[in-house]
């Protein structure tokens, strides 16, 4: 067992599938420009890192969620989003066009106990 990570508040994950059509360009802009404008965020995010879904499953059934991305959180849950939310409304953190809000799900999880390591 490793030791335990008691900075870790929470992981939030974004799943989402971009616009017909214009998926290179939201990758570019995902990649290129959200995430490090997110990272940017005082005490927001201190971790992310994009997924794709692989063509095998496990369980053979198809998400509708192409993408993932995975964000650290290890300050205040709250003042996290806060950030984030005001970073957005000054412009800090735009949206493409290729991003198509209706077609994202968003989940925040909390950690139960330590990693578990060999």
């Amino acid at each position: 067992m490793s030791k335990p990570d008691d900075a870790l508040q929470g992981l939030y994950v974004v799943f989402a599938q971009p616009v017909d059509g214009r998926e290179a360009e939201f990758n570019r802009w995902y990649s290129d420009q959200h995430l490090p404008d997110l990272m940017a965020v005082p005490g927001g995010f201190t971790a992310a890192r994009r997924f794709r879904l692989a063509p095998e499953q496990r369980t053979g059934s198809k998400s509708p969620f192409p993408y993932m991305a995975l964000y650290e959180i290890r300050g205040d849950i709250q003042e996290t989003f806060a950030a984030v939310d005001a970073a957005k409304v000054r412009g800090a953190v735009p949206l493409s066009s290729a991003f198509a809000p209706e077609r994202t799900a968003t989940h925040l999880w909390l950690p139960m106990g330590d990693w578990r390591t060999r």
